[in-house]
């Protein structure tokens, strides 16, 4: 067993990439009829010289029905509708797309790749050039960006991992520019693929899986191998064990914009978008790998807008991790590449009521200590005038005790602290173990306080004081 692991890393190492081009030029008066061959003639030309043994390339015609979509939009090419035309765009390691029209801009190139080991589908990459003769080249360059190393991950322990490229040992000299090549600081997805045990094919039912809100940042290289870091937003990512069916993957991912929009939503139906939610910030610092385990608060990047929306602007850290917050308490660690997606959206439950019943509690509190205050000054106004012999008239005694009955009970702190209590706990919103936990000891304090400070009894005290100075001696 352990000769046949060896085997299939060296194979790893030691096998280029086959890389199939999808090749479709539009056809207009305005480009050569002759372009189409001299692009695949080009683009074998230019990936021997560039790519080396990494690549070995097959430039084709796309099926029929794929040809005019193709040059309207790359993006709009689903993995479902390059499966229903063609049975074939699996058997290579990369699908790329390549589509050259007449734009507004002179011609316009794009590229885009599907990843037939991982089913991943990249974004499309746009070039444009205003001379004929530069087409190739602006498509070889089109092509290559579009292309996305893969690795195999190995070794995980905690929050490190060790990455096999594929095709490294192809790369001559190592330190050579190659579009397979990886470096240090590079970001990954993370895509676990379990197969069937007899077709060796993805599962029909989560058999591709991305792992959400999870990347992996190369620190070195370490001979044949890469040292990196896991960065997460969920809990033990590669949890399950580790079998022949199931194969892990690192793909490296590039940002396309400048930044990202971070949208905070409850994870309850309908999703309610958390507005005012305080968010932070903190860089990944590749050089310590538990950097962002201190306990110090990360800087503040803002707050969520009506929307429950803050921007996360492309800076010099590749992977920035975000924190959510509410009140005190942190509800979600979002790790993010800033500019990969337009848009992403981080679920977390929705902490209102925990801090409608920390609001309450401190209001209860802040009554229950004016009260006994209250009691107190008039418990001892009560004792003076019946030292003073004033027990009954203006301003006496017996007139105190009638409005000290109207001071607020414990009974009556009790019967509102339990109604705030039901109606919390009886609401539809959504509140997790911690938080429900975190609001019944809230409560509980209270009573506890309640019970402490206010003496049930003293009523009866005083009427008893005072009808003692009633009777005669």
């Amino acid at each position: 067993m352990a000769c046949a692991v060896v085997q299939a890393q060296e194979t790893w190492e030691f096998s280029p990439y086959q890389i199939r081009i999808w090749l479709v030029v539009e056809s207009t008066g305005e480009l050569p009829p002759t372009l189409h061959s001299d692009l695949e003639r080009e683009l074998r030309q230019f990936a021997e010289i560039h790519a080396g043994a990494t690549w070995n390339v097959q430039v084709e015609s796309p099926p029929d029905k794929l040809r005019g979509l193709m040059l309207r939009s790359l993006s709009k090419v689903t993995i479902p509708l390059i499966t229903a035309q063609s049975t074939t765009h699996y058997e290579s390691d990369k699908l790329i797309m390549l589509a050259v029209s007449v734009g507004n801009n002179g011609y316009q190139i794009q590229a885009r790749e599907i990843d037939g080991r991982t089913r991943h589908a990249g974004k499309t990459i746009t070039r444009s050039t205003f001379q004929v003769r530069q087409i190739a080249y602006e498509a070889f360059r089109a092509v290559s960006t579009a292309f996305a190393p893969v690795a195999r991950i190995e070794e995980i322990e905690g929050k490190l991992a060790t990455l096999r490229p594929r095709a490294m040992q192809l790369i001559f000299p190592p330190e050579a520019e190659n579009p397979a090549r990886i470096d240090s600081n590079q970001v990954f997805e993370v895509i676990i693929r379990r197969n069937n045990r007899r077709t060796g094919e993805p599962r029909s039912v989560n058999g591709i899986e991305v792992l959400p809100f999870t990347y992996v940042i190369t620190t070195d290289r370490d001979v044949r191998v890469f040292n990196s870091q896991v960065h997460t937003g969920i809990s033990n990512p590669f949890g399950g064990r580790v079998s022949k069916s199931m194969e892990r993957y690192a793909i490296r991912v590039r940002p396309t914009g400048p930044s990202t929009w971070l949208q905070v939503q409850s994870r309850q139906e309908p999703h309610e978008k958390l507005a005012g939610y305080d968010v932070y910030s903190k860089d990944v610092i590749t050089d310590d790998p538990f950097e962002l385990d201190k306990q110090e608060v990360p800087p503040k990047l803002g707050r969520t807008d009506w929307r429950g929306m803050v921007e996360i602007v492309d800076n010099d850290s590749p992977i920035r991790v975000i924190f959510v917050k509410n009140g005190e308490r942190f509800l979600a660690k979002v790790p993010i590449v800033p500019g990969l997606e337009p848009l992403v959206t981080a679920e977390t439950f929705n902490d209102g009521q925990r801090l409608q019943a920390e609001t309450y509690v401190r209001e209860i509190q802040g009554q229950v200590l004016s009260l006994v205050l209250q009691r107190q000054i008039m418990a001892s106004r009560i004792r003076q005038r019946i030292q003073e012999k004033n027990v009954d008239g203006d301003d006496s005694a017996q007139e105190l005790l009638v409005d000290f009955k109207k001071l607020s009970s414990r009974a009556d702190l009790i019967t509102r602290k339990n109604e705030q209590q039901n109606r919390i706990n009886q609401s539809d919103a959504e509140l997790d173990r911690s938080s429900r936990v975190k609001i019944d000891m809230l409560f509980s304090k209270t009573e506890t306080l309640i019970d402490k400070f206010i003496d049930p009894s003293l009523v009866d005290t005083l009427t008893t004081e005072i009808a003692e100075a009633r009777s005669p001696e």
